[in-house]
């Protein structure tokens, strides 16, 4: 009816062959850096997953009044149209629905989710290339933490901080050690030739040698098998000349180990950050050349055909009206159909005159409430 009509809200007509309104946004199938059929896309776009995902998004079961999921694709297909140029390779995605703003988004909707849909199953050389370099690096990174805290709890048990510069300022100071030594036994020689050996003097350079003397031996680590015990004691605060060169091993292959992990990952890092890039660019992805926008006038119904519908139902009327006119006053006063008829009638009428009765006892009912309140 008239209502339904003048009811209907705007309905955009986007297209330039004509067709359906609503939301329209012509896509490319052009991918970047690929020649995809643009059957693909319509193929994606119109399974299951993309108008599900649609569905959910924008809540189209509530629009609908659908229960099942089911009713409401149907619904959805029923109100988009899709359309790939032949020439040209442009899809277009044409959306009808009561409100403009919704049928902008339904068309924005389609387009989101193709593009997710052909993230997600994406088989692209620079995908598998991207997962296994992304598998590699949690390997690495994971055993370059091992090797790392390894090498760390090593420096610590054995004071090893750097080996081979140890190396050196011991042998330096291993060597100013033994020179003292050898200068104080030569001082110890020349006292017991002058003085008795029970002498203050000759007893302190006694001592002093003899200090010397166990210096020197736990520098050179003499009462230490380096074959055996290799680790420092918990006595000692640097490890001995002796157990050095077996320490320096280790700690040279520790160190080796953690550079090299560092640099495997520092240049599996650099290749997967190109292998990202790679499979963006492979990654098939619509390319949106009108984006859909809130359509200003509606496609259907058209107003004249509101207006010639709505008359040629006032004349139909009219002249039915008039027809039955004629056929009651010639009709006669016994037929049954028009004692029916006039009994019908009277029932009708009766019926109505008591409800109008009943709703004016209310009405007076309501008003002397009311006065009787206001007193």
């Amino acid at each position: 009816n008239s209502e339904m009509a003048l009811a209907l809200p705007a309905l955009s007509e986007r297209e330039g062959g004509g067709g359906a309104g609503g939301g329209v946004m012509g896509l490319a199938s052009q991918l970047l850096g690929m020649n995809t059929s643009g059957e693909l896309f319509v193929g994606v776009i119109q399974s299951r997953t993309v108008e599900d995902r649609v569905i959910n998004r924008l809540g189209l079961m509530n629009v609908y009044w659908d229960k099942y999921l089911e009713d409401a694709r149907k619904h959805l297909e029923s109100n988009t149209n899709i359309s790939i140029g032949s020439r040209t390779g442009i899809i277009s995605i044409s959306v009808t629905d009561k409100k403009p703003d919704r049928a902008a988004a339904i068309a924005k909707a389609y387009v989101t989710e193709l593009n997710q849909v052909l993230a997600q199953v994406n088989t692209s050389s620079a995908h598998r290339e991207r997962i296994f370099l992304e598998e590699r690096l949690q390997e690495i990174k994971q055993r370059s933490e091992a090797d790392a805290k390894e090498f760390a709890l090593f420096a610590s048990e054995n004071a090893a901080v750097d080996i081979p510069s140890q190396a050196k300022a011991m042998v330096a100071a291993g060597a100013e050690l033994q020179s003292q030594f050898i200068v104080a036994q030569s001082e110890l020689k020349g006292l017991q030739q002058i003085y008795t050996a029970g002498n203050a003097r000759v007893r302190a350079a006694q001592a002093r040698v003899d200090e010397l003397r166990r210096q020197v031996d736990k520098f050179g680590g003499k009462d230490v098998d380096p074959a055996k015990d290799a680790s420092l004691a918990h006595t000692e605060l640097y490890p001995s000349v002796r157990q050095l060169p077996l320490l320096g091993i280790r700690y040279l292959d520790l160190f080796r180990r953690t550079k090299v992990d560092d640099a495997v990952f520092e240049l599996l890092t650099k290749e997967y950050e190109i292998a990202k890039i790679q499979e963006a660019r492979e990654v098939p992805t619509a390319e949106v050349l009108d984006s859909a926008t809130v359509p200003e006038k509606k496609s259907s119904p058209h107003r004249l055909l509101i207006m010639l519908a709505g008359a040629l139902s006032g004349f139909v009327f009219a002249w039915g009206y008039l027809v039955g006119r004629v056929i009651w006053e010639h009709m006669d006063d016994g037929d049954p159909r028009k004692v029916l008829a006039e009994e019908v009638l009277s029932t009708v009428e009766a019926w109505t005159e008591r409800t109008s009765f009943r709703r004016k006892l209310k009405t007076g009912f309501q008003r002397i409430s009311i006065c009787l309140l206001d007193l």
